[in-house]
């Protein structure tokens, strides 16, 4: 809820033309829910596999990092 809030207003601050914004507000709206059901479905088939191996879980938490680390990358070139 908060995300969605702080980047409304980021988009409302911006001076982009209408439909830049509502090209931005839709693929939000869009992507976020995929996302979710994304993770929620990767947990529910990934749980006692991911549970059962340390190397898996390893590289779960270096993909985890790099998705971190990239996020932040973004934020600060943007």
């Amino acid at each position: 809820m908060f995300e969605g809030m702080g980047l409304g207003g980021c988009i409302l601050q911006a001076e982009y033309k209408f439909f830049k914004k509502a090209v931005m507000v839709f693929f939000f709206s869009v992507t976020t829910p995929f996302g979710i059901a994304l993770g929620i479905a990767l947990s529910n088939f990934m749980g006692p596999k991911l549970q059962g191996s340390i190397k898996l879980q390893i590289k779960a938490y270096i993909v985890v990092l790099l998705g971190a680390g990239g996020m932040s990358l973004m934020a600060k070139w943007a």
